[in-house]
């Protein structure tokens, strides 16, 4: 029998475990995961825009904004070219490397 994968493909456990929490609404436990993928697999655009998304529909402004400067970094676009408070999720997906994330 052919098993299917896990999730979607280049993502880590943590990474496909986040999403799913995101999915099912538990927004600080997603959070963590990304954080926990971030610790073993640093510079994943994915966990990066994971964790921005789970910080925003958690309330944690600090991390969000924490998590888009570093996916801003990661992407190559200068930190103080994204919102300072963006709290939606649109203008995070305009950064220019958000495609990998989908």
């Amino acid at each position: 029998a052919t098993l299917g994968s896990p999730g979607p493909v280049g993502a880590t456990a943590h990474e496909s475990l986040g999403e799913l929490l995101l999915k099912t609404g538990r927004a600080r436990e997603a959070l963590a995961s990304f954080e926990e993928s971030l610790k073993m697999a640093k510079h994943r655009s994915r966990s990066y825009f994971g964790a921005a998304k789970a910080a925003n529909l958690a309330g944690d402004v600090d991390h969000y904004k924490a998590h888009v400067a570093k996916l801003a970094e990661v992407c190559g676009v200068s930190a103080a070219a994204t919102p300072a408070q963006d709290r939606n999720d649109v203008q995070l997906s305009t950064l220019p490397c958000a495609w990998l994330t989908r």
